[in-house]
């Protein structure tokens, strides 16, 4: 049996500000949802691969990869993953 704080949205929190993460943390959490938090883009995209999240809110300006070049990446991996699967059943891989 899932606990209901497994069955609340997940949302990825992507800042190099330690700050706006946090603010954005807090709030979140105190209304109801769960929350992942990642530095930068390329920790972003290790994030979403591993856990899924329902919703990603991301700075564009970072370090290490940017944020407009994490949501290039991971619209390309999630093509990949839709174009080898075209019948649309991803047997739980996207």
């Amino acid at each position: 049996m899932h606990s209901k704080i497994e069955n609340k949205p997940l949302i990825l929190i992507v800042d190099d500000d330690e700050d706006a993460r946090d603010i954005l943390e807090q709030f979140l959490a105190n209304n109801g949802y769960r929350t992942a938090l990642a530095e930068n883009g390329k920790e972003a995209i290790i994030e979403w691969e591993r856990l899924a999240p329902d919703l990603i809110l991301m700075d564009a300006n970072m370090p290490v990869m940017d944020g407009m070049q994490a949501c290039a990446e991971i619209h390309q991996r999630t093509k990949k993953k839709t174009d080898a699967n075209p019948d649309g059943n991803c047997h739980g891989q996207c």
